[in-house]
């Protein structure tokens, strides 16, 4: 867990410290930018400026995001009119941008909302699912997720398995061997009997399923055969004795 500092009874992480220092320092830093371009008739290249500490800012934090882009629409436009009054157009015109800074900040909070919204909800579906599910390189074979029903299957802990390599869970080479023919072929592959090997070096049956995210990650179900694959063995030496 990321460490964590309390400030007057507020808790903030590194990570939100360095954030809120960048932020700080890109909306003094366009501050003035601002107030020395106006002095100077400098062009209108200026209120720009603002969008990066605004679209910085809503990314990580909607509300605050908002919040800070009518500061800085309030700023920017007391800037022009102690510099610019009174030119009736340059003050209409900062109004304008000074609407626009908010309607941007709303429009990128929305967006910022969906997507998260989104993520949430198929992160739940992945580490809620019946099916174990693993999430790996193309290329590199690296696991880049993995749920808790695959790392409770072999034995394994979900970061373990988030450290490890894809094609080192297969029991031998030649079935791995297999594996890598299939994936090769491009196609999305469903019901591929195999056998991993779990953390205790046990073989451990399964079927996987498999389909291609993007260009790089694969998302592969894991089903747990293990018990029906021992008991069809069984079965069969039963009845060859028999």
């Amino acid at each position: 867990m990321e460490p964590q500092i309390t400030i007057r009874g507020h808790r903030f992480s590194h990570t939100d410290i360095v954030r809120f220092s960048v932020i700080v320092s890109l909306t003094l830093s366009s501050i003035l930018i601002t107030a020395i371009a106006l002095t100077r008739n400098a062009g209108a290249i200026y209120p720009q400026l603002f969008y990066f500490p605004i679209l910085y800012a809503t990314y990580f934090y909607p509300r605050k995001g908002i919040i800070l882009s009518g500061i800085c629409g309030i700023v920017y436009e007391c800037l022009v009119y102690l510099s610019l009054f009174p030119d009736l157009l340059a003050l209409g015109s900062a109004t304008g941008q000074a609407i626009l800074f908010i309607c941007v900040a709303l429009a990128v909070a929305y967006f910022t909302n969906m997507i998260r919204v989104s993520e949430a909800r198929y992160r739940s579906i992945f580490e809620n699912s019946l099916l174990g599910i693993i999430l790996f390189d193309k290329n590199s074979f690296t696991i880049r997720l993995a749920n808790q029903q695959v790392a409770a299957m072999l034995g394994y802990s979900p970061e373990e398995l988030g450290r490890m390599i894809f094609s080192e869970l297969f029991v031998s080479r030649d079935i791995q061997r297999r594996f890598f023919e299939h994936l090769g072929s491009g196609e999305d592959i469903r019901n591929f009997e195999t056998c991993f090997t779990t953390k205790t070096g046990e073989p451990h049956w399964v079927n996987l399923s498999w389909s291609r995210i993007d260009d790089t990650v694969v998302s592969c179900s894991v089903i747990d055969i293990n018990a029906e694959k021992i008991a069809r063995e069984l079965a069969v030496d039963s009845s060859t004795r028999y």
